[in-house]
């Protein structure tokens, strides 16, 4: 009988690794865990940190002289501390910037992020317990669904060595493609093991969504890649299956795409993607489904 050739597939095109991280900061615990996410990755991916406080304005109590040189001094003291704090915040890293901007958190840090100023976002995010519990959305769900470039979401400062295991949610679907070549690319820089899960929402067929996944991965990814990477189907609510899958495999990043939408869309939140962004104990880095935005 004779053996046919293997077939030889060109190297996946990968995106371009991030240069520049985009790190709102307001001094709470949370913003301080997404800064210590920003470093790890400035050290092992050589990124530059500009580290952003986006302020609505000083308390009412420093304009009680409105237009007098006590008010004006009051107010120029006001933003000079949150730009000392800012710098004090930004030392540990060597070349990271700092700004301090007046306005509406979510709208500054999206006109920033669609403006260049940056190809990664890193904030922190508070956690909510319960995969099904719903209520609004934060600066950083609002990120997710508008800006044009990844967001990490951190809820805790993760270990110095983070990631080494990243899990990707899988669909036959071109932006959840989308998503694993960001994860390729991630797990390629930091020498991260790579996974994926596929979650099927009914019963059976598990034999058949394998094989098929299987098959598309390779295909997508080639041989190597293929055989190198875990690869995990099962059947139940998807963002459930996921934090589950996440937890039980000791996975230290999720990378997952995101849909693009304006703000006021997000009170109500209940997509696969956002559930586990909002619920996930771990980093979620989001991949925009689409390079342009629609709120432009």
């Amino acid at each position: 009988m004779e053996m046919k050739a293997d077939v030889v597939r060109e190297a996946p095109e990968l995106p371009p690794p991030p240069k520049t991280a985009l790190v709102p900061f307001d001094f709470s615990e949370c913003s301080w865990a997404g800064l210590e996410a920003a470093r790890i990755l400035a050290r092992r991916r050589g990124l530059r940190l500009e580290l952003v406080h986006v302020d609505e304005g000083p308390p009412a109590w420093l304009s009680q002289n409105e237009g007098s040189t006590a008010e004006v001094e009051a107010v120029g003291g006001y933003y000079a501390g949150l730009e000392g704090k800012l710098k004090a915040a930004a030392a540990a890293t060597p070349g990271a910037g700092c700004r301090v901007l007046d306005g509406n958190p979510a709208e500054v840090l999206r006109r920033l992020a669609g403006g260049g100023a940056a190809d990664l976002i890193v904030i922190g995010s508070h956690g909510y317990a319960g995969v099904k519990r719903f209520v609004l959305g934060s600066v950083a769900e609002a990120l997710v669904h508008a800006a044009q470039i990844p967001v990490l979401t951190v809820h805790r400062a993760p270990e110095a060595v983070w990631p080494a295991r990243i899990l990707v949610p899988m669909k036959f679907t071109e932006y959840a493609d989308r998503a694993l070549l960001h994860a390729v690319e991630w797990a390629d820089a930091l020498g991260a093991k790579l996974s994926v899960v596929h979650v099927l929402e009914g019963e059976g067929a598990e034999r058949e969504e394998n094989s098929a996944l299987d098959g598309h991965l390779e295909a997508m990814l080639g041989p190597e890649r293929f055989r190198a990477m875990g690869r995990i189907v099962m059947a139940g609510d998807p963002p459930e299956a996921i934090l589950k899958t996440a937890e039980n495999g000791r996975f230290d990043l999720i990378v997952l795409a995101s849909h693009l939408r304006p703000f006021w869309k997000d009170a109500v939140l209940g997509t696969t993607a956002e559930r586990v962004i909002r619920h996930s104990k771990i980093p979620v880095l989001a991949i925009p489904s689409r390079s342009k935005s629609i709120l432009e």
